[in-house]
């Protein structure tokens, strides 16, 4: 008996809201986290560590209040891990880590080496 496409492999995380999506013919169930009004994705994607910063990037929107919603990848941002070594970077949960490259959004931290006055 082959799994169904949809079928889930772990129990849902406490206080984590899915929503689901098709990136290049792929179908993904994104898991969010709830920060006040806003859901925020920890992602992780085919660039990560090659083109775009490692472990991941944020991509945070307003929770919707339908059943639908809109991913703009334009605003994906660097994890704040990535401005300070201070910091703890959270790692994509499987679910976010997304095979195909999404050249979109902030990549990586560029650094000026330039001390302004």
């Amino acid at each position: 008996m082959g799994l169904q496409p949809r079928q889930r492999h772990r129990p849902r995380q406490e206080g984590a809201r899915h929503l689901a999506v098709e990136v290049q013919g792929h179908y993904l169930d994104l898991v969010a986290f709830l920060d006040g009004d806003a859901l925020v994705f920890v992602f992780a994607d085919g660039t990560t560590g090659i083109k775009a910063y490692a472990p991941g990037r944020f991509l945070r929107l307003d929770r919707p209040s339908g059943s639908e919603a809109v991913l703009d990848l334009n605003r994906a941002f660097i994890l704040p891990c990535g401005f300070s070594d201070w910091y703890s970077c959270p790692l994509p949960p499987p679910e976010n880590r997304i095979e195909a490259h999404v050249r979109a959004g902030e990549r990586r931290v560029l650094w000026n080496d330039r001390l302004t006055s």
